[in-house]
């Protein structure tokens, strides 16, 4: 329709709206006129093991002017049985406003861990909630599906980066759950976080004190955990020659490089 010519942004919309079907004006003013991310988080109530009430709150698109956006998510809930940390219950919608109630959820057992962007069908940051933070530290290796872990590695680390995690348990959480990623691209960027949590957001004092030494040693336990010549082993090996040595640290590359370790 538009050889030998300069489109618009309105013909982009129109083309959009004729293949979608759908009026799309609404849409591009929040998504394409405006800048920031909106963060989406869990609010509820429990009574007896159920939940009472169960909410989706909406923060103002940041950095920006605040807006805030329709959104097409999905609530998942996620229980740990026989050690493993599986989706219970789903339960998709749309949410427009500042707070969103999700009827279909109220009755339904208490999760252990609330994803309130399951599945990534939507951009928007992961807010957790007051209980979550822990429960990942402690549990993220126990994810049976790679999208929900992956999901929780970023709510974790934006987390780390606003303050609201510190960079200490976000190590722990790399500590915990990093040779258990399945993942190669996800399993680099963890570990390039960490070097940063270290770097950038610790206190200055516990890294120099005990920071650099911690991160070190989850680098090389990692690298000796994994199986030789394989792309994890890699991963941890190329992050482990990135960061500040500690004495084992430094044994370790030195029998890598005269080839008394694989």
């Amino acid at each position: 329709n538009h050889a030998w010519g300069n489109a618009t942004f309105d013909d982009l919309l129109s083309a959009l709206e004729q293949a979608s079907g759908r009026d799309l004006s609404a849409w591009a003013d929040q998504w394409l006129k405006t800048t920031g991310i909106n963060t989406l988080s869990a609010e509820f109530e429990v009574e007896d093991g159920r939940y009472a009430s169960f909410n989706v709150t909406q923060a103002g698109a940041a950095p920006g002017a605040g807006e805030l956006r329709t959104h097409r998510i999905a609530v998942g809930l996620y229980k740990l049985v026989d050690d493993k940390l599986t989706r219970f219950h789903r339960v998709e919608l749309d949410i427009d406003g500042a707070s969103t109630p999700v009827s279909e959820l109220v009755g339904v057992d208490k999760a252990d861990f609330i994803l309130v962007n399951d599945d990534d069908l939507t951009y928007a940051l992961l807010g957790l909630d007051e209980g979550s933070p822990r429960f990942v530290v402690e549990h993220i290796d126990k994810f049976e599906d790679p999208m929900p872990r992956t999901l929780a590695w970023s709510a974790a680390w934006e987390m780390t980066r606003s303050g609201q995690m510190k960079a200490r348990d976000f190590i722990a959480l790399v500590a915990r759950g990093a040779s258990a990623e399945s993942e190669i691209a996800v399993l680099e960027r963890i570990l390039s976080q960490a070097a940063s949590a270290v770097k950038n957001y610790a206190d200055p004092v516990w890294a120099q004190a005990e920071g650099e030494d911690v991160l070190a040693t989850l680098l090389l336990n990692g690298a000796r955990e994994a199986a030789a010549g394989s792309d994890t082993q890699l991963a941890f090996i190329q992050a482990l020659a990135k960061v500040a040595l500690n004495d084992e640290a430094v044994t370790f590359f030195r029998e890598l490089l005269d080839g008394s370790v694989e």
